[in-house]
C-alpha cells in the first residue's frame, strides 16, 4: 500500500472514530435512567449517593458539554473513571479485553480454515449436490440466532453430554490447566465462529469459482502439474486474498457476536463488561468500550488492506483497486 494511501485511510478511520463517538455520546444520553440509572438497582446505593450523582450530572448539563469534556480527556488517554465501580475505564478494560482477543482469535482460526475448506469442496463440485448441500448447510446457519446457538451448544455438550463446562473462562479452583482453559474456551468460540465460517465459506466458494473458470486454471490444469502444487499455486493463492480480506473486515461482526456470546456463556472479556454498563447505565464505560470497538474496527479494516495488497500483486502495484 502506498503511503498516501494508508494516510487516507488513517484519515478517514480517525474520522469514523470520532463519528461514532459523537454518536454514542447523544444516543446515550437519550437512553432512560439519567444519573440514577448509573447505579441500577443496586440496593447497597443510600440516598445520599444517588444525591450526589444526580447533582454531578446537573452540574454537567448538556450533552454536548460533557462530550466536549470527555473527548478532551480521551486526547490525554484518559478514559474516565466508572461511575459504578469508581474504577478508571481504561483499567477495566484492560483487565477484559484479553479474554475477548482470546475468544476471537479462537473463533478466527476455527472460522476461516473450515470456511477455505467448505467453499474449495463446494466450488470444485460446482453445481453437484456436495454444492448445494453444503451451499444450504452455509445458509441454514446462518439464519440460526448466535444465543440461540450458544443456549444449543450448552444444552448438548455441556448438560446433557457432560463434556465440556458451560460457562466461565476457567474452573472454579482455578488450577486446571491448559487443557481446563481451552475446555471453557471452545464452545464460546464454536457459537462465535459459526456463523462466520458460514457467511465466509460462501465467499469462498464464489472466489474458488471464479478462478476454477479462469484462463489460467485451464492452462496451469492442461500442464499436468501435480495435484498439490496445482491446488495451492493456481487455486487457493488467487482465490484466498477476498476471503481473508473480508475475514480481516468483518471485527464488528465478531465484536457484535461477543457480546452476545460472553453474557451466555459467562465470559469475562469486553462484551460482557460492555452487557454490564449498559444495565447499569454506566456512561463512562460505555463510551470507552464504544471508542476502542471502533478504533479496534478501524484498525482491522486497515489491516484488511494491507493484506489485500500483499497477497494481492495487483494491489500492490497500484493496478486495481
Amino acid at each position: 500500500m502506498r503511503a498516501g494511501r494508508a494516510a487516507r485511510r488513517l484519515a478517514a478511520g480517525l474520522i469514523v472514530v470520532m463519528a461514532v463517538s459523537l454518536l454514542g455520546a447523544f444516543l446515550l444520553d437519550r437512553l432512560p435512567g439519567g444519573s440514577d440509572g448509573a447505579w441500577g438497582a443496586d440496593p447497597t446505593v443510600s440516598a445520599e449517593d444517588r444525591g450526589q450523582a444526580r447533582a454531578a450530572a446537573e452540574r454537567e448539563a448538556g450533552w454536548a458539554l460533557r462530550y466536549g469534556r470527555w473527548l478532551a480527556r480521551v486526547a490525554r488517554l484518559d478514559l474516565g473513571t466508572s461511575r459504578v465501580t469508581g474504577e478508571p475505564v481504561a483499567s477495566m478494560i484492560g483487565a477484559r479485553l484479553p479474554a475477548t482477543l482470546e475468544l476471537m482469535a479462537a473463533a478466527i482460526l476455527l472460522a476461516l480454515p473450515a470456511a477455505v475448506g467448505i467453499g474449495a469442496a463446494a466450488a470444485s463440485r460446482r453445481g453437484g449436490a456436495l454444492d448445494r448441500t453444503l451451499s444450504a448447510a452455509a445458509v441454514a446457519l446462518l439464519s440460526v440466532p448466535t444465543f440461540w446457538l450458544a443456549l444449543l451448544l450448552i444444552s448438548l455438550f455441556a448438560v446433557r453430554l457432560g463434556w465440556l463446562p458451560a460457562g466461565g473462562r476457567e474452573s472454579a479452583a482455578g488450577d486446571g490447566g491448559l487443557l481446563d482453559h481451552i475446555a471453557h474456551l471452545l464452545l464460546p468460540a464454536v457459537a462465535l465462529a459459526a456463523a462466520c465460517a458460514a457467511r465466509w465459506s460462501l465467499i469462498a466458494r464464489a472466489s474458488f469459482a471464479d478462478v476454477l473458470a479462469g484462463e489460467a486454471w485451464r492452462a496451469a490444469h492442461a500442464k499436468g502439474l501435480a495435484r498439490e502444487a496445482l491446488w495451492w499455486r493456481h487455486a487457493a493463492l488467487p482465490a484466498l486474498p477476498p476471503v481473508i480480506t473480508v475475514a480481516a473486515m468483518e471485527g464488528s461482526a465478531l465484536l457484535g457476536g461477543a457480546l452476545v456470546t460472553e453474557t451466555v456463556f459467562g465470559w469475562p472479556g469486553i462484551g460482557r463488561l460492555f452487557h454490564e454498563g449498559l444495565g447499569r447505565r454506566d456512561d463512562p464505560r460505555l463510551m470507552g468500550i464504544l471508542v476502542l470497538t471502533a478504533v479496534l474496527i478501524v484498525a482491522a479494516n486497515l489491516a484488511a488492506d494491507l493484506l489485500h495488497g500483499w497477497l494481492d500483486p495487483r494491489v500492490r502495484d497500484g493496478r486495481a483497486g
